[in-house]
């Protein structure tokens, strides 16, 4: 299948959403929630081609990021060639910003100034599960 082909296929396979500005692929996905598109006997990021084919050649070492945060959209304006640490960062800080809304821990201890410290990473740690992680290993170790 030619390039004008794939595009067509994909574009053709995507709604839009009017809210949010979103081109959802509702094609085959990777498991992971990314669009893939069969070609040549492979398989190829739906919206890696739409970056190619709207916004230019992907730099290298970069990696495209959805800005909307929504892996299936392929709006060729929603998606950016960023460095593999920049991609990483900007998905924590949107997984971050969904846990700030959090007041416990998944143990069931509240975030409390008390209880709670911040990693190197800016994500909150609860201080009680993080002893009885370190008491639990040192037990391991001492067995």
């Amino acid at each position: 299948m030619d390039k004008d082909m794939i595009v067509k296929s994909i574009l053709d396979r995507s709604i839009p959403i009017p809210e949010c500005g979103c081109l959802v692929f509702e094609g085959a996905d990777n498991g992971d929630g990314y669009g893939v598109i069969g070609n040549n006997g492979g398989t190829r990021y739906v919206h890696r081609i739409i970056y190619q084919e709207f916004v230019g050649k992907i730099p290298e070492g970069m990696q495209v990021d959805h800005t909307c945060r929504v892996r299936l959209c392929v709006n060729h304006n929603h998606l950016e060639a960023v460095t593999a640490a920049e991609n990483t960062r900007r998905m924590f800080a949107a997984v971050g910003h969904h846990n700030k809304k959090k007041t416990h821990c998944k143990r069931g201890h509240e975030y409390s100034k008390e209880n709670t410290r911040v990693n190197g990473e800016g994500s909150r740690v609860c201080i009680k599960c993080n002893i009885d992680a370190c008491r639990s290993h040192r037990n391991a170790n001492q067995n």
